[in-house]
């Protein structure tokens, strides 16, 4: 069991650190979202300024240019001509496109390698969560099979033991049966053996009683005895007759001693016979005692054994509580799986960001080679070229954002969430499940 727990604890504690890491990857496609969020905002205005931009320059740059027959515009249009501010203005223009456009490149060099970077750990996050799921298979197979050898020995070990105390369950309900029934059959002869005391006591009672009226007899006699003799010194009668008289009055006496010394006798014998019951009732006391004791044993092994069932059901209580301890693993287990799905979900999401990141880039290396043409057109016949090109521009419908058209749900309730509302979702998740 101690085992079996400690299994258990250690898968709770890889779940533990699998949800630390999922969590972990939560928060890093959160930031790149938000990153991604932010280029996409960044870009749309980025487009318009460079729109605007080559605007200005063709408003700032129709200067006028000198012939034979008088001054011309390069767009047709008869104006003063200025040579040196037309010029001076020209090249500040000239000039700030070209800082322009160097900070153009230096910012799609930051960028093209903070894409990189994030493709990299993107790469780095699978190759981690292929291992992990893997590792997690591995050891989940693992445990399912030292789990069902563990589970194997328990319940034999179990199955022994309970065969065992069984066994001494059942010795001991025969042991207390046969006290019992010794009990039983030594309390009947406890009773007989109270009769028989009752029926001596009665019969030394009427032997006490004949023993007395033998004394008062005697006593009498005795009594009669001295009346004769002050009789016979008072009248000094005749001495024959006296001695006839004291003659039957002795041998009355004697034979009265006689019958006393029987009674003693009896009396003896009797005391004797009371003394041996007296010595069996202590014995049969003794005995009484120590069947008291072996059923005191009996009840102290009946409650020893009831003991023993309890923790019986106890066992069975923690069983249960660690089945449904592993059934609750295996749906922690089942919800993982659930989110690394959803995870694969949002990192497919993510490379379509990534892939409309790069379909932006491309639009706006475009649009930069077009500003880079409108430098090199020097012919007027180029300008509508350019302007329709900056018209298709910004009349181009702005590409869908795929991250609002993908959806996740809560594992629990199913309720769906757009992916650029993720938090939202983790939120939900964390008060549905918790």
């Amino acid at each position: 069991m101690n085992l079996h727990i400690r299994e258990v604890e250690e898968r709770a504690k890889l779940l533990r650190s699998l949800k630390t890491e999922t969590e972990d990857i939560k928060n890093r496609l959160v930031t790149v979202s938000a990153r991604c969020h932010e280029l996409e905002n960044i870009q749309p205005s980025e487009a318009k300024s460079e729109q605007l931009a080559p605007e200005r320059w063709i408003s700032g740059t129709e200067c006028n240019v000198t012939s034979r027959g008088g001054t011309k515009s390069l767009f047709g249009k008869s104006q003063v001509y200025k040579p040196t501010s037309d010029v001076e203005t020209v090249q500040e223009l000239l000039r700030d496109a070209l800082e322009k456009n160097q900070q153009w490149l230096a910012y799609d060099q930051q960028r093209e390698a903070y894409v990189t970077a994030v493709l990299a750990r993107i790469y780095r996050l699978e190759q981690q969560q292929g291992r992990t799921s893997v590792a997690i298979q591995q050891q989940q197979h693992k445990d399912s099979d030292s789990e069902d050898r563990s589970c194997q020995e328990a319940q034999g070990q179990y199955e022994k033991a309970l065969k065992s105390c069984e066994e001494q369950l059942k010795q001991e309900l025969r042991s207390i049966a046969q006290a019992q029934a010794e009990l039983g059959h030594v309390k009947r002869e406890v009773h007989d053996k109270k009769e028989e005391l009752f029926q001596v006591q009665i019969l030394i009672q009427s032997k006490q009683k004949d023993l007395d009226q033998v004394q008062t007899y005697t006593q009498e006699k005795q009594e009669e005895l001295d009346q004769l003799r002050l009789q016979i010194k008072e009248t000094h009668g005749d001495r024959s007759e006296i001695q006839d008289l004291l003659c039957c009055k002795w041998t009355e006496l004697e034979q009265l001693q006689n019958e006393i010394q029987v009674k003693q006798y009896e009396l003896d014998q009797v005391q004797h016979q009371v003394r041996d019951k007296q010595s069996e009732m202590s014995q049969m006391h003794q005995q009484l005692k120590d069947h008291k004791r072996e059923l005191k044993k009996g009840v102290q092994l009946q409650e020893v054994l009831q003991k023993q069932q309890e923790e019986q059901t106890r066992i069975a209580v923690l069983e249960k509580q660690v089945s449904r301890f592993a059934e609750d693993v295996e749906t922690q287990t089942c919800e993982k799986q659930h989110l690394q799905r959803h995870l694969h979900k949002v990192l497919k999401d993510l490379s379509k960001a990534q892939e409309y990141i790069s379909k932006l880039e491309d639009e706006l290396d475009k649009a930069q080679s077009k500003t880079d043409t409108f430098e090199e057109m020097t012919s007027p016949g180029l300008e509508k070229q350019v302007r329709q090109s900056v018209q298709g521009l910004k009349g181009s419908p702005r590409v869908s954002n795929p991250l609002n058209e993908s959806f996740l749900e809560c594992p629990n309730c199913k309720i769906q969430y757009p992916t650029s509302r993720h938090r939202e979702l983790v939120i939900h998740i964390d008060k549905c499940c918790g």
